[in-house]
């Protein structure tokens, strides 16, 4: 028996999310918890908060993996905030937030993304997100190849569109996920 999928986290990327990112030097195990809590949780958004656009969770994973034995998954999320500090988000716009999940400094392994290639991805949205605005904004990271992908594909970048859960304060505007292979 085998997973369908597996999302990879590791200690070392987490330790550096909270040092550079929160600006927390000696976290509990709280805190780096709370990533992946984060993450976990807005993986599974689209099931639980349906917006406009891609909400089968299923359909959706399925195109990251293309084989059985290449189910692990790279996750990102922006942006970070802790409790201590929840309004230090500055801009969040789709571009901007889908940009940032591409940032090596932003993925919660240690994998080298900028050196590598991508299978396919799925970015996550979550807020108050205008789907022109997201197909805008994978226009330009695509014109400016922003993401290496297989050069035996076609690049896959998969955008799904939730709601914020009516039970969390409304900011930051919009946040992101990254699930990629």
């Amino acid at each position: 028996t085998h997973a369908d999928s597996v999302i990879v986290f590791d200690n070392k990327a987490l330790c550096r999310i909270v040092d550079e990112k929160l600006h927390i030097s000696n976290a509990t195990i709280d805190e780096t918890n709370a990533l992946i809590t984060t993450v976990l949780a807005a993986s599974t958004a689209t099931i639980r908060f349906p917006g406009y656009l891609n909400n089968d969770l299923m359909g959706l994973v399925a195109s990251l993996i293309p084989t059985p034995r290449m189910h692990f998954l790279i996750p990102g999320y922006t942006p970070y905030t802790a409790a201590r500090q929840e309004h230090a988000v500055k801009k969040t716009s789709e571009l901007n937030i889908m940009k940032r999940l591409l940032d090596p400094k932003n993925i919660l392994t240690s994998a080298n993304t900028k050196k590598g290639c991508y299978i396919s991805m799925l970015n996550i949205l979550q807020g108050e997100v205008n789907p022109t605005d997201v197909h805008k904004s994978l226009q330009t990271i695509r014109d400016r190849q922003l993401a290496s992908f297989i050069p035996w594909g076609p690049s896959s970048i998969q955008v799904a569109i939730a709601r914020k859960s009516p039970y969390v304060p409304p900011f930051p505007r919009i946040s992101g996920t990254l699930l990629a292979n």
